[in-house]
């Protein structure tokens, strides 16, 4: 059986611990929250992570369509963006792939075929980490100019209000 074959086979195993793993990098009652509530619109990070976590999975299996990455990618990378999360641990939840891998494959038997094809399957994650780190990066800078130009208009508005109190009737 090839790697392609077999991580199809585990794919709700492995991808169910993923979504585990990178739900427990939040504070153990969000990390419930994000567990139990099921419902989109209560629990829209949970939905998020959940969704893209799977379609992330599919395309590493399959053909990477880039277009379909980046959307993927984004759709975690943007609500980590916003949160208190550093740029390391904002793109490591690709990483805990690799940890949900070697749990749900630790009692299969790999022949040196699937060995070879899992370090590949690696870089394929490894790239897609890449991938998610330049739009971390972008949605940081976003965030950053959106706070400058708030403090902009608050000094401005500032300003105003001080020229009025100035200014002779």
């Amino acid at each position: 059986m090839s790697l392609r074959e077999l991580l199809a086979q585990k794919k709700t195993e492995i991808v169910r611990r993923w979504q585990e793993l990178v739900m427990r990098t939040y504070p153990e009652d969000t990390f419930r929250f994000l567990q139990r509530e099921k419902d989109r619109f209560a629990n829209p990070v949970g939905f998020a992570i959940n969704r893209n976590l799977e379609t992330l999975f599919d395309q590493l299996i399959g053909e990477m369509d880039p277009e379909a990455m980046n959307e993927s990618l984004d759709g975690i990378i943007r609500i980590r963006a916003v949160q208190d999360f550093g740029a390391s641990q904002a793109v490591g939840f690709l990483l805990l792939l690799k940890d949900a891998l070697d749990q749900s494959l630790e009692r299969d038997h790999l022949g040196a075929e699937e060995l070879a094809g899992l370090i590949s399957f690696h870089s394929r994650i490894d790239r897609m980490l890449l991938m998610s780190f330049d739009l971390y990066m972008r949605d940081r800078e976003k965030v950053f100019d959106i706070r400058a130009r708030e403090i902009q208009a608050r000094s401005v508005k500032l300003i105003e209000r001080l020229n009025r109190r100035v200014e002779p009737d």
